[in-house]
């Protein structure tokens, strides 16, 4: 039987990103379990975890989950169990669902390459910003005082980047929008 864990603060941040009205593009629900990160996106933003140490658990190819398994993870929760119980069939957090059979876009990886350069003015979606600091205060701990956002900009049109202060495994993009 396969087992693993994930902290739950952690899948509760890369979730926020995955689509919550459109249901008509499956790939943009989920969120991806990877051997070594975790990742979820709605095409106008993008959170990405790396882990400290692989999941020997998970395929090279991943797994995708329904975003919404997540959705109800308190505070206080300290991990998510992940258990395999046959091909097509999980417990995840107590809730028994099967895997989204979809393709998640595999250029995502190229949004987080850092240019050269720097900019200083860009448009950004508000609604968008302000999820993705949400994300940041859940990954830098709710408590964390002194915990910051920090944010990139390098062109008017390429992704700007977010990271934690206080967890560098930690990255964001949102797609610029024209001004």
């Amino acid at each position: 039987m396969t087992k693993f864990y994930i902290n739950a603060q952690t899948i509760k941040a890369v979730s926020m990103a995955a689509e919550k009205k459109d249901h008509s593009r499956p790939a943009l629900n989920c969120v991806l379990i990877k051997p070594n990160e975790i990742v979820a996106t709605n095409s106008f933003s993008l959170y990405r975890y790396r882990f400290y140490e692989k999941i020997e658990e998970v395929s090279e190819e991943g797994i995708l989950f329904d975003a919404s398994l997540f959705t109800k993870i308190k505070a206080s929760q300290t991990v998510v169990v992940f258990e395999k119980l046959d091909d097509n069939k999980w417990i995840v957090d107590n809730t028994i669902t099967e895997p989204i059979e979809c393709k998640f876009p595999e250029s995502y990886n190229s949004l987080f390459k850092i240019n050269d350069g720097s900019c200083s003015s860009f448009g950004i979606n508000a609604d968008y910003l302000a999820e993705a600091m949400k994300a940041v205060k859940i990954i830098n701990g709710t408590r964390n005082k002194k915990a910051y956002a920090i944010m990139s900009a390098y062109d008017p049109i390429r992704p700007i980047h977010i990271s934690a202060s206080e967890d560098k495994n930690f990255e964001a993009v949102i797609m610029p929008v024209k001004i």
